[in-house]
């Protein structure tokens, strides 16, 4: 998956932030609008340690969701900057190129 792709379903999903309900089951929901959007059921209750990976797995999911927006212009913004070198190198050799036509710039 790219981050195109990343950027679109975030899009589509249920609007952010999202969190978790702290009831048996979790749920992860949405309260972006005026009624509770529950989003996912994580199901809880089970011995150690599977429990305690199905809460670590919940707030994984919600803890990545929300951060997904940041990490997306992190992602970009480094994409930006690798564009903006790589042009900065093709210009820088592009000067060289005239400078050694023309004896270097010495005379």
């Amino acid at each position: 998956m790219n981050i195109d792709e990343l950027e679109r379903l975030l899009q589509l999903a249920a609007p952010l932030p999202w969190l978790i309900q702290s009831d048996e089951p979790l749920a992860i929901v949405n309260e972006a609008r005026l009624y509770r959007v529950e989003i996912a059921e994580v199901r809880t209750g089970f011995t150690e340690p599977f429990d305690a990976e199905q809460r670590a797995s919940a707030a994984l999911i919600v803890a990545a969701v929300n951060a997904l927006p940041a990490l997306i212009a992190c992602v970009k913004t480094a994409d930006d900057m690798r564009a903006l070198r790589q042009n900065s190198l093709h210009a820088y050799d592009a000067a060289r190129k005239v400078l050694a036509g023309n004896g270097g710039g010495n005379g």
